[in-house]
């Protein structure tokens, strides 16, 4: 019986230390988010029929044997015998384990890691040092390990990345978050939140505008802790950071920072998306490129772009109300006036921008025109923005503009064309009313150049 219990201990010995050698070519994953859909669908295109369960067989086969000789010398009688005795013991066992979606993914993502598009280098890595674009184009085609450098020519729809991100969403859902958080913290406690309730109707109705838009959608605009995207020669490309210390100083200032940018189901999260998705923290995520170029702007609400389709102006109407609402709702959080100092200087410079683009300043028709036209034009603004606090009073500022630029020099622009303008200038101008505010004040822009965005589908979320 001792024998029996050392081959178990052996035997489970053996499967312990296979267990380890395992684990060590095996990185440790704990998800945050993993899209089943997206992995079980992934599995069969390459493999086929997803498994349900691994079953493990081991067979294990004893045998002994016992022999002796017997010899028997009287006189001329000589003989002798040979017996021997011998007994087999065949045990086998097996091991039922259920099909779970780490293990599928795990198990396709070993097979995809060839076909990666870019990956994070590993530690040991020696550095790419391209001093030129010639050397970069070279470095590019010495990478055979794919983590430095993603040309244009291989930004293709479909393919798979795999990045260490700061984990964020679209200011739109933070903003979402925020109205619900206020609205049952103003229900709860009224009195808290006396000085911030003339703006909860508003609040309310950007929070449910929002939730309709989305529809159990969560968009995330991560940025990319470790690549930057470049153009070079005209090109788009995504370097490595580490790579991009040794080129040109030109260069290097000319770097954007690089977002990536999806929509991401609430049914596939594994943590409490508060927890992990507002806290800007660390993360890898493996995500399939859904265009081939990179974008200077991504719009999280879709349904934006299909109205802009029938109607640009409905389409903007809609931009300014989303717009609005934010200060609204970031104003109400903070229990302070509707419009920050940021805030409202950045709408100062929106309106400036606006009336200055209208009037077509390269128009000969108008020239020599100008030197009143500005000085009326900052006098005409700062009322204008004191009275910015809802969309209604934001369209009607702009219509003014339009009104006074239409009375010096005529019908120099289109009501497409103002839209368009409207557009542009509006996208900017969230961005520098929502800047992180420090404590001796409002944070101020630097001349870093704007991001660019890698419109993707999030796969797995991880670190």
């Amino acid at each position: 019986m001792a024998w029996v219990l050392s081959w178990r201990r052996l035997k489970r010995w053996r499967r312990l230390k296979e267990a380890e050698k395992e684990a060590k070519n095996n990185p440790l994953r704990e998800f945050v988010y993993l899209d089943e859909t997206s992995v079980y669908s992934l599995y069969s295109s390459r493999f086929g029929p997803v498994p349900k369960e691994y079953t493990d067989t081991t067979q294990q086969t004893t045998q002994r044997e016992i022999g002796g000789e017997v010899g028997l010398d009287v006189g001329p009688v000589k003989s002798k015998t040979t017996p021997k005795f011998s007994a087999g013991r065949t045990s086998s066992s097996q091991v039922l384990s259920n099909a779970t979606v780490q293990a599928i993914f795990r198990e396709w993502l070993d097979f995809e890691r060839s076909h990666v598009a870019l990956q994070p280098p590993a530690n040991n890595s020696d550095v790419p040092s391209p001093s030129t674009v010639n050397e970069l184009k070279n470095e590019k085609k010495r990478d055979a390990t794919q983590c430095w450098f993603l040309s244009q020519d291989q930004l293709r729809r479909g393919r798979i990345i795999e990045i260490d991100v700061e984990l964020q969403t679209a200011e739109i859902y933070r903003i979402s978050a925020i109205c619900t958080e206020l609205l049952q913290l103003a229900q709860e406690s009224p009195e808290v939140f006396s000085e911030a309730l003339s703006s909860l109707p508003q609040v309310e109705s950007m929070a449910k505008m929002i939730e309709r838009f989305m529809v159990g959608l969560v968009p995330l605009q991560c940025k990319a802790r470790d690549y930057s995207a470049l153009y070079v020669d005209g090109a788009q490309w995504i370097v490595h950071n580490g790579a991009l210390l040794s080129l040109p100083e030109r260069l290097r200032a000319e770097a954007h920072p690089l977002y990536l940018a999806g929509v991401s189901d609430v049914e596939w999260y594994w943590k409490d998306i508060r927890q992990v998705l507002f806290s800007r923290s660390r993360a890898r995520v493996l995500v399939r490129l859904d265009n081939d170029l990179l974008v200077s702007k991504w719009n999280p609400v879709k349904l934006v772009e299909l109205l802009r389709e029938l109607s640009p102006s409905l389409a903007h109407d809609l931009n300014d109300s989303l717009r609005v609402g934010v200060d609204a709702a970031m104003s109400a959080a903070h229990r302070q006036a509707p419009l920050q100092i940021g805030a409202a200087e950045a709408k100062r410079v929106a309106l400036q921008e606006y009336g200055n683009r209208l009037a077509d300043r390269n128009n000969p028709t108008v020239a020599g025109q100008f030197d009143k036209f500005d000085e009326e034009l900052r006098n005409l603004i700062p009322p204008l923005t004191d009275r910015m606090v809802s969309a209604d009073d934001e369209r009607n500022a702009y219509s003014s503009i339009e009104d006074f630029v239409t009375s010096y020099f005529g019908d120099v622009f289109t009501a497409e064309q103002a839209a368009e303008i409207r557009e542009e200038i509006a996208s900017r101008t969230t961005e520098r009313s929502t800047l992180h505010a420090e404590d001796d004040g409002i944070e101020a822009a630097t001349s870093t150049p704007d991001p660019l965005f890698l419109e993707c589908e999030f796969i797995a979320i991880y670190w």
